[in-house]
């Protein structure tokens, strides 16, 4: 573990929890639809920065 310097202090930093391969599968039911990377509609997009449609 190493402390990192910032605005805010020191922090500690703990690299082992990134240690661990990542178990692939976990989901096997999971479907990503066709439409997926289709742009959204106009109002989805305004919902998401903050506009009303």
């Amino acid at each position: 573990m190493k402390a990192v310097s910032g605005s805010e202090g020191d922090a500690p930093v703990d690299s082992s929890a990134n240690q661990t391969p990542r178990i692939f599968g976990q989901l096997p039911m999971l479907a990503v639809p066709d439409e997926f990377n289709e742009p959204l509609p106009d109002a989805e997009i305004a919902a998401w920065v903050g506009h009303a449609p």
